[in-house]
């Protein structure tokens, strides 16, 4: 794999074994959100009111975000 990248192993192992990052851990926080506003709107708000609703409970992200987990939860 290392060689396809065109990287050094160590620097791919190292890569692989890197804990999350703080910015990957708070992602996952707003796709979960997203994913319960879409369940509970059986799946009907698209990513405009699905981003107002993250706004409403204080998450605050572009609208990229909740357009593609809308597109993920399909």
């Amino acid at each position: 794999m290392a060689r396809t990248l065109e990287v050094s192993r160590s620097g791919y192992y190292n890569f692989i074994k890197r804990p999350p990052s703080a910015r990957e851990l708070e992602n996952e926080k707003i796709i979960k959100k997203i994913k319960t506003i879409s369940k509970a709107s059986h799946e009907t708000y698209g990513s405009p009111r699905i981003h107002a609703e993250l706004l409403e409970e204080g998450v605050f992200c572009s609208r990229i975000p909740p357009a593609h987990s809308a597109e993920d939860c399909q």
